[in-house]
């Protein structure tokens, strides 16, 4: 048994576990919007990919990029190191600014 991924426009709307025969056998509607994921679960909303047949979250930032390799959003200044700073060290991104501010305790 494999896990399947249901795509549309895009999106993963729907995942389950079944046969390859169960997907071509149309019981889940048309096989070629089933993508097999057995190797790599998405969750549900996730995007994906057919060029590089990767799933991925939507970005959460118009600045961040996404790494291929990790699959991550990543922000154009990495995150602060929080064992440098004492109480809450929690950090939030504003876009607007383009940095990091220190959530306050």
């Amino acid at each position: 048994m494999s896990s399947f991924a249901k795509i549309e426009n895009g999106k993963v709307v729907q995942v389950i576990q079944a046969d390859q025969d169960f997907i071509n056998s149309g019981a889940v509607g048309n096989a070629n919007d089933w993508i097999d994921c057995s190797n790599r679960i998405p969750v549900l909303g996730y995007n994906y990919s057919t060029e590089e047949d990767i799933f991925y979250s939507d970005k959460p930032f118009p600045s961040w990029t996404l790494n291929e390799e990790t699959l991550a959003w990543e922000p154009p200044i990495a995150y602060p190191d929080p064992t440098l700073e004492l109480g809450n060290g929690a950090y939030s991104w504003n876009e607007e600014a383009g940095n990091w501010e220190r959530m306050v305790d």
